[in-house]
């Protein structure tokens, strides 16, 4: 009999510490989250860049404790019926237990928290309640499909997971679904700036340390300096450190031609007939750069106002392409 009630009450003091700590967290939360949307902020906007994200988070977090609270009060009724039966088997003659230890067996069975619904069910990971250590843990795991999930490594937050190239497993950054943005094919006019991966995504990828990275992209890119110069820049991180890399083409020769190879993460100078490649940063002629990965990229060819010239005022001497619907890297 000591052994059941022993049994009865750590079943209870588990239910009874997830209920507290579960509306502990939420309350804080909504706290939290009424102070966010009631506060005027009367400082630097820059300050709170990326707010409005950690609030909808908050809010997710919310909701799913919400509903973790209403399984718990689902299973409080078991609990009860739990009591009951282990009461009966304690109480009941040895030789006649089999019947209510069965039954007993059964309520345990039904039981959330004894069924594998936790931080190690591939039903929960990767939840707000639940974030898991890694997108890999997750295709590992439990093969989880491609999808926004909640990880808590080094930091805690809401991360893009790809499983389907690479064999899976990798937290995504950049941009996709692009095609009617990044539609410059040998342009000469247009001046533009595109952000490809924002500088708090860059800050995450150094907080979580990846030391594996691929990137994966259909992005074809091309800029050329032909007896011109040609402030367009871009603007990296080098792989697999993440140091900045800003690279501009500048004063280019006789077809002096940066190209991005089909692998996506390296740069080829083709020199032409000038001796620009191998100079200021450029790759050597006709050899492949260091591994890098795109976070922005500025094209003007005609913007005289940062020294773009061209011979006879001839500005496809400083046309680029940039040209494809997705780049994203890929991190473990």
């Amino acid at each position: 009999m000591h052994i059941w009630f022993c049994l009865l009450l750590s079943l209870l003091s588990t239910y009874i510490m997830r209920i507290l700590s579960s509306i502990i967290v939420m309350a804080t939360i909504s706290v939290a989250i009424t102070t966010a949307q009631e506060t005027t902020c009367t400082c630097d906007p820059a300050q709170y860049e990326g707010m409005e994200n950690r609030i909808t988070t908050l809010e997710n977090l919310t909701a799913s404790l919400q509903h973790s609270l209403s399984k718990l009060k689902q299973d409080s009724n078991k609990m009860k019926k739990l009591t009951v039966a282990s009461l009966n088997v304690a109480l009941t003659p040895e030789e006649d237990q089999c019947e209510q230890t069965q039954e007993l067996v059964n309520m345990i069975g039904g039981l959330s928290f004894y069924s594998g619904l936790g931080p190690n069910s591939c039903e929960l990971m990767g939840s707000a309640l639940y974030p898991a250590s890694a997108c890999s843990q997750l295709h590992e795991a439990c093969r989880k499909p491609s999808g926004t999930y909640f990880i808590r490594s080094f930091v805690y937050t809401e991360v893009y997971c790809e499983m389907d190239v690479f064999d899976g497993g990798w937290t995504r950054f950049g941009r996709g679904g692009m095609a009617s943005v990044w539609d410059f094919v040998d342009e000469d006019e247009r001046e533009v700036a595109l952000t490809i991966i924002n500088r708090l995504d860059v800050k995450l990828i150094q907080d979580l340390r990846f030391n594996t990275f691929r990137v994966f992209t259909n992005v074809t890119f091309r800029m050329v300096a032909d007896n011109s110069f040609n402030p367009s820049t871009l603007e990296m991180r080098s792989l697999p450190w993440l140091e900045e890399v800003s690279l501009t083409i500048g004063n280019g020769g006789d077809k002096t031609r940066l190209e991005l190879t089909e692998e996506g993460d390296r740069l080829t100078c083709f020199a032409g007939g000038s001796t620009r490649c191998g100079h200021s940063g450029l790759p050597r002629t006709d050899e492949p750069s260091g591994r890098v990965a795109f976070t922005s990229v500025y094209f003007g060819p005609r913007a005289v106002d940062r020294g773009a010239t061209a011979h006879q005022s001839q500005w496809q001497r400083n046309r680029y392409t940039w040209s494809g619907s997705f780049y994203y890297l890929l991190a473990k």
